[in-house]
């Protein structure tokens, strides 16, 4: 029996390379380091999501990994192309199955849970979402205590379905979890304010860096070209577009010299942005690369460019940390009252503009630019007291809450 191993439910997990197999692996790894092993079962992996080997290099070789099977997954695939668009039927399917819910590894990951000895605790990490409800169905099957992780919140749906959907499921999962962390103390508010009961123990824990990943850069300064950084996926609102044009525009009029400047595009883009005539020599889009090889483009960087829509205002992703931990100036174009927003400014690391202010985003890329031409750009280096979010202390405090989850 594995009484004291916790069980962990991710869809992501190496040698996948999402976001949310990047927290779960650097968890797993110091806690092991203090003598607390895991077990993973995770979603279907066949190659054809991004892999980073590097990562998957990083587990300790206590950890035991259990992966889904395909079948439900190819099934959906086949199902989605034959079903009308318009029909309201299709529009619950994707509910169901969709990015956000991926329901479709729900009954194989129940199953093989199945199989497993018994362990301390489970720890589900969304989204996707369907990782609460298969922790929910084995808490309810084995009673064993139950932690949610909520990295992002579950946003509001187009339409009344979307939002039923959503809020039968959370009524569930808030009546079956012991315990509940979330990566910012907004997104607990919103889990409060949709039904958690206040007796829930919870923990804000938030992203972080590794500090041997992100040691502060010591590269030469400046660098030769006015190089702006973007890396990770653009989708959704989360576009670069904005950007794209307001260089282009700087350049147009004279204010920017289109020969000095270079835009790297670091990631996967649905669908690639469109770049302005004028910028096509000097924008480059890249494929997404081993977080091992992201160092030498954050080394060519004058500015780290950081984009947050509306929808993700709750949030502070994992590269906001490790741009404060490398120490390069960050243009944050986030909501102005975020976390991000407020982590930029105590830190003094960079600029933020609003999503949507076209003029005031020309104006803090020309002060960067003006900056970085005379010689008086500096890196901003790291702020005292960044290592409150280095991976190790953050680990050490999901280990402290633990005890929590049995209490309940």
């Amino acid at each position: 029996m594995d009484s004291g191993r916790l069980l962990w439910i991710s869809y992501s997990f190496p040698p996948e390379a999402g976001v949310g197999a990047l927290r779960v692996t650097h968890f797993i790894k110091h806690l092991d380091g203090s003598g607390t092993a895991s077990t993973v079962i995770s979603g279907p992996f066949d190659g054809a999501r991004r892999s980073d080997p590097g990562l998957a290099a990083e587990l300790p070789g206590s950890c035991r990994v259990v992966r889904t099977n395909t079948r439900f997954r190819d099934f959906w695939i086949r199902l989605s192309a034959r079903l009308p668009r318009s029909e309201p039927s299709r529009r619950r399917f994707h509910l169901e199955w969709g990015s956000l819910y991926q329901g479709h590894w729900i009954e194989s990951a129940v199953s093989s849970a199945r199989s497993l000895d018994a362990h301390r605790l489970v720890i589900s990490t969304g989204p996707p979402f369907s990782a609460h409800e298969i922790a929910r169905r084995i808490r309810e099957r084995s009673r064993i205590p139950w932690i949610m992780d909520v990295r992002d919140p579950w946003p509001f749906g187009p339409d009344p379905a979307s939002d039923e959907f959503r809020s039968k499921r959370e009524a569930r999962w808030f009546s079956s979890v012991a315990a509940v962390v979330a990566t910012t103390s907004e997104i607990l508010d919103v889990l409060h304010g949709r039904g958690l009961p206040a007796s829930v123990p919870t923990r804000v824990i938030p992203n972080g860096f590794d500090d041997r990943e992100c040691p502060p850069l010591l590269s030469p300064w400046p660098p030769e070209k006015f190089c702006l950084l973007y890396t990770g996926n653009l989708y959704g609102e989360r576009r670069i577009d904005d950007v794209l044009q307001a260089v282009s525009r700087l350049v147009e009029r004279g204010s920017m010299d289109r020969d000095a400047i270079e835009i790297l595009l670091v990631g996967q883009a649905y669908p690639p942005p469109p770049i302005p005539e004028n910028l096509r020599e000097g924008c480059r889009l890249f494929p997404l690369v081993p977080r091992a090889e992201l160092r030498s483009y954050w080394e060519r960087s004058a500015v780290l460019l950081l984009l947050q829509p509306e929808a993700y205002r709750m949030c502070v992703p994992t590269k906001l940390f490790e741009f404060l931990a490398i120490g390069r100036p960050i243009l944050a174009v986030v909501p102005l009252d975020s976390p991000s927003a407020r982590l930029i400014r105590e830190f003094g690391t960079g600029h933020v503009v609003a999503p949507g202010d076209s003029s005031s985003l020309e104006r803090t890329l020309l002060d960067f630019y003006t900056s970085w031409r005379s010689g008086t750009l500096r890196p901003p280096g790291r702020g005292p007291g960044l290592e409150r979010y280095e991976r190790s202390r953050l680990a050490k405090l999901l280990e402290e809450f633990l005890p929590a989850a049995h209490g309940c």
